[in-house]
Order: C-alpha cells, then sequence, then structure tokens
C-alpha cells in the first residue's frame, strides 16, 4: 500500500501547480516527466513496452566533487527496470543502499 500511494502522490504532485521546472520527454519505450518542488526532484517513468512504471523523489547537495543526488524510488509492474530503494548519485557513479 506504501508504494502505491507514493507513486500516486509523486504523479499528482509533479502535475500540480505547485512545482516548477516541469519538462517531458517522449521516447520511443517510455514518456518521462520531472519537475522541482521545493528542494524536492521529483520524476515519473512510464514504460509502455514493458510492465513498469516508477516516479522518484531526490534532493541535491552541493559537494567540492559535483553535485550529489540522495534520492528515493519506486516502481511498479512485473519487469524491475529501475528497482524500488534509496539510491545515491554522483558524478557519473551509481550507487544503491
Amino acid at each position: 500500500m506504501f508504494v502505491q500511494r507514493l507513486f500516486n502522490l509523486v504523479r499528482q504532485l509533479i502535475f500540480s501547480h505547485w512545482v516548477r521546472g516541469y519538462a517531458e520527454h517522449h521516447g520511443v519505450c517510455e514518456d518521462t516527466y520531472i519537475a522541482w518542488l521545493g528542494p524536492l526532484h521529483l520524476g515519473v517513468n512510464e514504460c509502455f513496452v514493458l510492465d513498469h512504471d516508477d516516479v522518484f523523489i531526490s534532493v541535491h547537495f552541493p559537494t567540492p566533487g559535483g553535485k550529489l543526488h540522495l534520492g528515493y524510488a519506486v516502481s511498479l509492474g512485473a519487469d524491475d527496470i529501475r528497482p524500488s530503494g534509496f539510491y545515491a548519485y554522483r558524478e557519473g557513479l551509481w550507487s544503491k543502499f
């Protein structure tokens, strides 16, 4: 239930009038929507080729080597393309914890 509720909340927020910097990309396999809500970076990925949709919420911190992105992702569907859970991203490095 938590996963579905968080997914719905992020999806509603990203299409609300409260966000700034809204952008979307329509690719061959999925549609992506991103926006900012204060310091939170929100994203929705809707895959229409596979059974997979996901959302993420992240915060970005400046560091001497570049920005550090800390976030949480929620995935729905049978195909686990981008798994749910916490993540950290910095300067092209991806780690999951």
